[in-house]
Order: C-alpha cells, then sequence, then structure tokens
C-alpha cells in the first residue's frame, strides 16, 4: 500500500521537508501525473522523474520532493494524487501524512504592529501583526482592572492576532503595548495610542398626548417632547395593518398634521424622538379615525314661501334629521336620535327644538333661529332659516 515518508537519513531541516512517495506500483509511462502537495503552503509538484536524495526511481519507490521556506519546529500535511490509464488515486484514501521541520531558534519576530481594528464606545478590538516565528503575543493593558499583563499563545504559522479591550470611561485616552515573542527571542514593545468614542446620547420616550384637527383626509398627532430628542418621527398605518408608513422624519416640534389620508377610515399613529444616530422607543400607538368627505348642501323637497301656502311633509322633516347627522359624522360628533314624524300626526314643538339643538352644537356660521314652544307658529322663513344655518357648516 502507498504512503508518504520522509528521507532516512538528512530529510528535514528547519526549514525544508522532503517527502517520498513510497510502495507504489510505479512507471512513468503508466502515470500521466504524479502531484505532491503540502495543505498549509499551497505548493504542488510533479515529481514522476524527480529521484531526490536517496536513489532513483523505482518499482517501489517514488522519488523526494523537497518543500522549501518552511517555518522552524512547524508540522505541515502533505498528501499525493496519481493519474493513471485506470483511474485516480488519493495518497492517503483521506486525510494527511503530517511531518514537522526541525526546531530552529531563528531571528526574534520583527516588524511588529498593533493598529485599531475598530471602534465601539469604549470597546477597541486591536490587531497585532509581525513577520518571522512566534509562539506568544503579551498585551500591557494595565489600565483595566484584572487585566495588568494579557498573554495568548499563537501558532508558530501565525502571522497576526487580534483582540477586544473595553475601556474604563468615554472621551479618555488610553494607550495598549504589545510585545510578541518566538523561538527566537522577543520582539520589542509597539504601543497604541486610543482615545475612546464619546458617550453615547440616550434619548428617551415619548408619548402621543392627544389626536386633533379631525378632517376628511387629515388628523393632527400631538406628543409629549423626549429628553435629549432634537427631532421626531411620525408614523401611522391603517388599523389592522402590519405595515407602518412615515409621515414625518425630522420634526422639530411636538405636533404634526398627518394629510393624505383616507375619509372614514380607522388609523393608529406613533412618535419617536432622536438625535443623531440615537433614537428613542417608539410610543405606543394611538387610534384615530378620519371625518366622512363633506355632505352636500340641503333642501326642501317643496319651497317654503313666506307669506304663501307650504305643507311640511313628514318624509321632508325625517330627511333634514339624516341630513344633519350626516354633518354631525363629518364633524365628528356622535348621531343625534331624532323623534321620528308620521303622516297625519301631531309635529310637536320638540321636534323642532331637537333639529335646532343638533345644528347648533356645530356653530353654524348663519344664526339659528329661536326656541319655538307649543303654540307658536314655525314661518316659511324660520323653516329656511333652519336649512341654511346647516348648510353655512359647508
Amino acid at each position: 500500500m502507498a504512503y508518504l515518508r520522509t528521507p532516512f537519513t538528512d530529510g528535514v531541516g528547519e526549514t525544508w521537508i522532503d517527502v517520498i512517495i513510497q510502495d507504489l506500483d510505479y512507471s512513468a509511462s503508466t502515470y500521466t501525473e504524479l502531484n505532491l502537495f503540502c495543505l498549509e503552503t499551497g505548493q504542488g509538484f510533479d515529481v514522476r522523474f524527480k529521484s531526490g536524495a536517496g536513489g532513483s526511481p523505482g518499482t517501489y519507490r517514488t522519488g523526494a520532493q523537497r518543500f522549501d521556506n518552511l517555518l522552524p519546529g512547524s508540522t505541515y500535511n502533505f498528501y499525493a494524487e496519481a493519474t493513471y490509464g485506470g483511474g485516480d488515486r488519493r495518497i492517503p484514501d483521506s486525510g494527511y501524512y503530517s511531518f514537522s521541520t526541525l526546531a530552529g531558534t531563528g531571528p526574534a519576530p520583527y516588524n511588529v504592529s498593533i493598529s485599531e481594528d475598530s471602534m465601539d464606545g469604549k470597546t477597541i478590538d486591536v490587531i497585532v501583526t509581525w513577520m518571522g516565528q512566534a509562539n506568544e503575543v503579551r498585551y500591557d493593558v494595565s489600565w483595566i482592572s484584572g487585566f495588568p499583563d494579557n498573554v495568548h499563545s499563537v501558532s508558530t504559522l501565525a502571522t497576526f492576532h487580534e483582540r477586544s479591550f473595553t475601556a474604563p470611561a468615554y472621551s479618555t485616552p488610553y494607550y495598549i503595548d504589545v510585545q510578541v515573542s518566538g523561538p527566537g527571542g522577543t520582539s520589542n514593545w509597539e504601543t497604541l495610542y486610543i482615545m475612546t468614542d464619546p458617550e453615547p446620547i440616550v434619548v428617551g420616550s415619548t408619548s402621543i398626548t392627544s389626536l386633533s384637527d379631525f378632517a376628511s383626509n387629515a388628523i393632527r398627532v400631538n406628543w409629549s417632547y423626549a429628553t435629549n430628542a432634537v427631532y421626531y418621527e411620525v408614523q401611522y398605518r391603517v388599523s389592522g395593518s402590519s405595515t407602518w408608513l412615515y409621515a414625518a422624519y425630522s420634526q422639530s416640534g411636538n405636533d404634526f398634521l398627518v394629510t393624505g389620508l383616507q375619509p372614514s377610515t380607522d388609523y393608529q399613529f406613533r412618535v419617536r424622538g432622536y438625535q443623531g444616530s440615537s433614537y428613542g422607543a417608539w410610543s405606543s400607538a394611538v387610534p384615530g379615525r378620519t371625518l366622512s368627505n363633506i355632505p352636500t348642501a340641503f333642501n326642501w323637497t317643496y319651497a317654503k314661501v313666506q307669506g304663501g301656502e307650504y305643507n311640511l311633509k313628514a318624509q321632508e322633516w325625517n330627511a333634514l334629521g339624516s341630513k344633519i347627522n350626516q354633518f354631525r359624522e363629518y364633524k365628528g360628533l356622535s348621531n343625534y336620535p331624532f323623534s321620528t314624524a308620521y303622516v297625519n300626526a301631531i309635529f310637536y314643538a320638540s321636534y323642532y327644538n331637537e333639529v335646532r339643538a343638533a345644528i347648533n352644537d356645530m356653530g353654524p356660521v348663519t344664526s339659528i333661529p329661536a326656541i319655538r314652544y307649543a303654540g307658536d307658529d314655525v314661518t316659511a322663513a324660520v323653516l329656511n332659516r333652519l336649512r341654511d344655518s346647516l348648510n353655512s357648516l359647508n
């Protein structure tokens, strides 16, 4: 069974290893490729016609290949791939053969440097790099309690080391000393000077205090000020939807009129404050409903002419009540429970006064007629004034 080995004598040095393919039934004319590989260095060589140290290629031994520029005292993994008429094979079938260079002293680690990789508040990530062989990285960070020296073992194949430290305070200068040691000695101390970030701003919470200025396409959102907030964001969504929409990104006051809404629709609103990249929490969502579209004007079915005869039909009076409730919904008020008028029934003064009160609640521009009592006349002028008062709400 074929395997990999080193020569019996003088096959391994501090920076090189000779590798032999042993017990391979070999013929140069049979194999189209016979390659040796080192996993760590990525080196690969075709050794079909190479004898290497220790004799010429033969039936049971294919010549050695030297792998150079290795590190002293380090272990490397090797494998071979053979291509021939009968197919391909790997030596070994899986895994690797491992051989180590001789442990040499070599030079101390050199070209040592330490630099800031990233800074996040009081936490700094550093990276140390070097050339040569090392087995230990020592950090002097005595300004961190409990870390007078911070020592880390590293592989002799490594050329860098990363480490995170958390400083005691924001906006404060510090320094980190580092020293790298290896079989050949210890480097000089190298120093990295740092300044931690300013303390992050914590933005307080806010809450929606009220909704106002209801319209068919807009609602004003009012909120409390949040500590440390310079600007505010306002979002809204249709009730039942999972998608929030932005109404304002950088509002500096504590109220905002959200426009572009649909009539007679339920919405939810929320607000949060922010300064720079620091954001407060979103407020609790507050519901609000837009008003309906403004109703059309009301008119009597049959004209009411002063001094002339006229009829006030029950259906006309009931239609007036329905129109008033349309205006009340538009104004954000509740419907009024009007008494129903019937054909050939008594028309009570209270019927008139209900209509008058419901219109008056909405603050018409045209003044409302006076209250009527049992036995009072309800003239055409009075009826037309009721109509005009209602329509002045437009």
